[in-house]
């Protein structure tokens, strides 16, 4: 297992690492505890140095979203490794998730 980490710097946030059902837990009270922190009207969160990732990133990605928007707020995510897109798609989360293809890393 690769364990998750946090990034962030303003209203950029890397994740770097596994997002799998061994390491989402301990990443959600990293999040949760950066999401209400900072009041921000918007984050980009950068998914490109994820490892491998399963239903419980994906689910990491949903319940990440929801917190964002009970505040008013507005998340996006960028480049999600492939088996993360995938995972998606296959679970219609697509047009919720909009998961974007390319940013950079402001860190």
């Amino acid at each position: 297992m690769n364990k998750a980490v946090l990034q962030a710097k303003d209203n950029y946030v890397a994740i770097k690492g596994d997002l799998t059902f061994d390491s989402v837990p301990d990443l959600w009270q990293d999040a949760r505890a950066l999401l209400t922190s900072k009041v921000l009207a918007s984050q980009i969160v950068d998914l490109a140095e994820v490892g491998r990732a399963d239903s419980a990133g994906v689910a990491l990605l949903v319940a990440w979203l929801g917190l964002v928007r009970k505040r008013g707020h507005s998340v996006q995510f960028i480049n999600p490794p492939e088996q993360m897109r995938v995972l998606v798609q296959i679970t219609g989360l697509a047009a919720l998730l909009s998961l974007d293809a390319v940013g950079t890393n402001p860190l």
